[in-house]
């Protein structure tokens, strides 16, 4: 092990707040750059009431510090192995975290944010557990609409009907809604809804689509809400609040002959594409399609093909009318889904008499609620904004957050408008905007309308019991969870030889409730007038200042300052005395530093705290033998920055140093010198790092070096080679994943090394800084790579002269290179895996050639059958073509396109090299290395199917150098699974992807087989558990 320019100080004990000093006749030099070794260093003992510094085998204590504490050695940050919860955070700070087992609907630890104040709006948020802000929308949706709330209280669960309470969605739905209205927490779980789901917590983290959603739980409702209490009836709040109908119509253009269907739907899906306003997307949904020409109708009373409108039309209207705008679609160009955000504008007040035939019905509805999607097409977050009728106002939910929110604002939801243009024609950035965040479902409730009846959305009796006792349990965890987080231990003493009281008191308390509480512990006779508490350090026994009667009577602990570790001291007087005289005195440590070191530091008394440093300067001159003008007084903070005191006139503690503090005093006969040799000792142990290498031709970092980090790499060479006779040009000094530090004029803190980083030593010669070493591997035509070879070059080489220089030189080391006839016959690519990778270009630099050139890198040498001079604008693409029929690939070859061409630039390239395929017949497709692995299921996992328009190097394929595209004759039909067609394998294809399918929404019940499998394995892992 290496120590460089470590200063040794004396052996330090931690005695908690002051340091106390073993008794040392010897000094320590500081002075000079020693260096030391182990068996030199005493081993710091621990601190009982301060957090211990890792130790680091060999590390040298160093003076103490200011505030009782040790200036901590530099050692290497402790890494957390696993996340650390909120009950283990409160654990931590002496607080247990409150447990619950069904307030709100979770079970274990819980929050703080659970326990804050509920929103001032009266409404409560909806915890998130991971990707169901569409749930938390859809749910807040629903309960906000009394109609629905009140149909759902009016149910009552059976346990006769074969299906427990935990998976009964109607009852979970009554729970959580009850929770939201008459429950105390400021956050409500969703927990228990989604287990009545059949999910696990892994469906938590799946982000769903908020329509589907709502279509899934409607359809769940139907199928349980005909249980329980409203047995053999098919009213369900679904078909009576939200259901409509739809008419899908054939209509004769000669005869009045029409042919229709009805059918329910609780939404409707409108294209928004091309157009600006719900009305217009109406508008465009209803239009009708003529069929005609080759499209014609059979119209049976005709008995002929005739001219017919085909469409969708508007039935009966439900209560509440929901509309979906569809702005997610599927570009095929890029194979990508897109999102459009554009502006489509809503109404608050809708009249749906022009969509619908009956034009003298109440078809007037307003708006009720807007589901928002915030992000892109892969992906994003949901959140509502819902009117409460009652109060005329409108509400933003966003899971736990729920805030007012003005009606004037909706119009942000409208989406995109068209950008304002000035009069360079350059689009005007509009801030504060977030045009991702529109309205994605809208729902609309009919306006004084007489057509449902309104039930009062009271909460059943044995519900409201329920959610009486969470209620009660709640109470006791918050004043639990406020009591533990609010507790302050405090320690008091009464006599100083006596052992402390622990007084647990709360920081919110009057101080004379701390006095009487330990008048009671202490059993003293004395009048609480005749006691009074004094800050106390029991290490030194210095009493600090004694509390004022007003602060005591009327100030809490928290505005004193107090915290955990506090100490008082309880004092006394007869009824007719006075308290003990409050001197101001403390106690410090001192800290003398000369030429041969740091001398123990001894205790010494301030007579006061407003005692000022040249008064102390001056008391200090018979102890330490120097004169006061004469000393220079540092003060030393934990992180080792040092401070010189030079003005005599401010106090001790108007510097930061009370009692049982640390100052260290030089001698210095030109006070306005700024040369202070303890701040440049502490500057060194400030800036010391332990880094930790490996013994040339070791693997294991087992050596340690302690040295400056401003030190440079070759100064750390240097200091290497000394202590193990290395030469240094025998060995290179690297990074763990193998690339050089060649710049040794950087720091070690430049280089990015820190306390605790690692490094290599390797055998070999160190580069110097404008060299690259290079690794170079020979590409033949199956694929394969050679054995690396390495090279070393000059950061300035060319192409053309690197190109030389391997035709030349390599021949011997990579003998497939001697087929080359001259240089113009290799081509150099830079090796990307196991790909060869892009090609290396004439005309330029190496370095200006290939971004980020490292040392290492491999270079990947191919030997042509022909001369190649390529341009920068061109690139090379491998090519191979499937035979569908035999289910084989041919040979790869190359070929050469401009970086700019398209999908059917190239297929014309390919139609001049091979004969006998037509450029319409030619399918071309991304070969992945999975593709390859598996030829028997090729066909069902790639996407032949990619526009011509589609350029090579964008999306989707971003194709570089070396990239493997393959192509077929589309003519000939592939060996397709039995009863598959073509048209299926399009669907199966994957679009290139691995299977990538989306997960649907299951909202299981007991009620179909599949639900009931689901729900019975839920039943089954917790039945295991509990016996566990």
């Amino acid at each position: 092990m290496i120590i460089v320019e470590r200063f040794l100080a004396p052996n330090i004990i931690w005695e908690g707040g002051p340091l106390m000093m073993k008794k040392d006749s010897g000094r320590r030099d500081f002075r000079n750059n020693t260096t030391n070794t182990m068996s030199d260093i005493p081993t710091p003992p621990t601190a009982p009431t301060a957090p211990n510094p890792p130790s680091l085998s060999g590390m040298p204590t160093p003076p103490p510090a200011p505030g009782g504490g040790l200036p901590p050695p530099p050692v290497r940050p402790a890494v957390a192995s696993r996340a650390v919860g909120l009950g283990e955070l409160l654990a931590k700070r002496g607080q247990t975290a409150a447990t619950t087992q069904s307030v709100g609907g979770i079970k274990g630890h819980r929050g703080f944010q659970y326990y804050q104040e509920k929103s001032s709006t009266g409404f409560v948020g909806l915890s998130n557990q991971g990707a169901t802000c569409y749930l938390n929308s859809l749910v807040q949706t629903l309960y906000m609409t009394q109609e629905f709330r009140g149909a759902l209280y009016n149910w009552k669960y059976e346990e006769s009907d074969g299906v427990e309470e935990e998976f009964c969605i109607p009852y979970q739905l009554q729970l959580l809604f009850s929770r939201l209205e008459m429950g105390e927490a400021a956050i409500v779980e969703t927990k228990n809804l989604t287990r009545s789901f059949g999910w696990t917590s892994t469906d938590a983290y799946r982000q769903h689509d908020v329509q589907e959603l709502m279509a899934k739980l409607f359809e769940a409702i139907n199928e349980t809400f005909t249980h329980g209490n409203l047995k053999n009836t098919e009213v369900t709040p679904i078909n009576e609040l939200y259901s409509g109908t739809m008419l899908d119509y054939l209509s004769c253009q000669v005869c009045p002959k029409k042919r229709s269907r009805e059918d329910e739907c609780t939404e409707f899906s409108l294209p928004v594409i091309g157009v600006s306003s719900l009305e217009e997307a109406i508008d465009s949904f209803t239009t009708p399609e003529l069929l005609e020409e080759g499209n014609q109708w059979f119209c049976d009373d005709c008995d002929k093909k005739v001219n017919a409108l085909k469409g969708l039309g508007i039935g009966k209207l439900p209560y509440f009318l929901t509309f979906q705008l569809m702005r997610f679609g599927f570009d095929w160009a890029t194979m990508n889904r897109t999102k459009s955000n554009h502006r489509v504008s809503f109404p608050l007040d809708l009249d749906m008499s022009p969509w619908v035939e009956d034009k003298d019905g109440n078809n007037v509805y307003e708006l009720f609620s807007i589901l928002i999607h915030q992000g892109g097409a892969q992906g994003g977050h949901y959140f509502c904004v819902a009117r409460d009728f009652s109060k005329n106002k409108w509400f933003k939910f966003n899971d736990a957050a729920v805030s007012e929110y003005d009606e004037e604002n909706i119009e942000i939801f409208f989406g995109e408008a068209e950008a304002e243009v000035d009069a360079d024609g350059n689009k005007k950035i509009v801030r504060g905007r977030n045009f991702s965040t529109n309205a994605y479902m809208l729902v609309y409730r009919k306006k004084d309308s007489s057509d449902y009846e309104l039930c009062d959305a009271v909460i059943p009796e044995d519900i409201a019991e329920v959610i009486l006792e969470e209620n009660e349990e709640f109470r006791q965890d918050k004043a639990e969870f406020i009591r533990r987080r609010d507790n302050l231990p405090l320690q008091v003493y009464f006599k100083e030889e006596d052992d402390p009281l622990t007084l647990d008191q709360d920081k919110n308390s009057i101080l004379i409730n701390t006095l009487k509480a330990a008048k009671e512990e202490f059993d003293l006779d004395e009048d609480v007038s005749c006691i009074r508490i004094r800050k106390y350090n029991p290490k030194t026994q210095t009493k600090g200042r004694a509390y004022t009667t007003e602060e005591t009577e009327s100030s809490t602990l928290d505005n004193l300052g107090m915290h955990k570790g506090t100490v008082l001291f309880l004092e006394t007087r007869e009824e007719d005395g006075k308290f003990p005289e409050d001197t101001g005195a403390f106690v410090i440590y001192v800290v003398r530093a000369t030429e041969e070191g740091f001398d123990p530091p001894f205790e010494f008394t301030v007579p006061s705290r407003e005692s000022v440093i040249g008064e102390v300067k001056e008391l200090l001159q018979d102890i330490i033998g120097w004169r006061g003008e004469f000393q220079r007084m540092v003060k030393v903070a934990q992180d080792l920055s040092s401070e010189i005191l030079n003005d005599n006139f401010t106090t001790l503690q108007e510097q930061g140093i009370i009692d049982g503090h640390t100052v260290y005093i030089e001698e210095c006969y030109d006070s306005s010198s700024p040369d202070s040799s303890i701040r440049d000792y502490f500057e060194v142990e400030k800036n010391k790092i332990n880094l930790n290498y490996n013994l040339l031709g070791g693997l294991r970092c087992d050596q340690e070096i302690f040295i400056d980090k401003r030190k440079t790499i070759r100064e750390m060479r240097l200091i290497i080679c000394d202590s193990t006779g290395l030469s240094p040009d025998e060995f290179k000094i690297c990074k763990l994943m193998g690339q050089e530090y060649k710049f040794e004029d950087q720091t070690l803190e430049e280089a990015g090394m820190f306390d605790g980083s690692n490094f290599k030593l390797k055998k070999g010669k160190p580069l110097l800084s404008d060299e690259i070493r290079l690794r170079l591997v020979f590409y033949g035509s199956d694929g394969a790579f050679s054995e690396p070879q390495e090279i070393v070059v000059n950061d300035g080489i060319t192409v053309d002269d690197l190109r030389e220089y391997v035709f030349e030189n390599e021949n011997n080391r990579i003998p497939q290179i001697s087929g080359a006839e001259n240089p113009r016959y290799i081509r150099l690519r830079r090796k990307a895996g196991s790909k060869a990778g892009s090609i290396i270009f004439d005309g330029q630099t190496f370095r200006e050639a290939v971004t980020r050139v490292t040392d290492g890198m491999q270079i990947a040498v191919e030997v042509l059958n022909h001369e190649e001079i390529l341009e920068p604008h061109q690139m090379v693409i491998q090519l191979r073509q499937w035979s569908p029929s035999e289910q084989t690939l041919d040979d790869p070859f190359d070929i050469i396109v401009d970086r700019i061409s398209n999908i059917g630039e190239l297929k014309a390239s390919l139609c001049e090299k091979l004969e006998g395929i037509p450029r319409e017949c030619i399918s071309v497709a991304k070969a992945y290395g999975y593709h390859l692995k598996d030829l028997e299921n090729l066909p069902l996992s790639i996407n032949w199917d990619v526009n011509n328009e589609v350029i090579l190097t964008k999306t989707p394929w971003y194709l570089v150098d070396g990239e493997l595209l393959i192509f077929k004759d589309s003519r000939i039909p592939e060996i397709l699974p039995d009863g598959m067609t073509e048209n299926d394998l399009k669907k199966s294809s994957g679009f290139g992807s691995r299977g990538n399918r989306e997960v649907g929404i299951t909202i299981n019940t007991v009620y179909t087989e599949e639900g009931k499998k689901k729900i019975d394995a839920l039943r089954g892992n917790t039945n295991e558990q509990e016996e566990e």
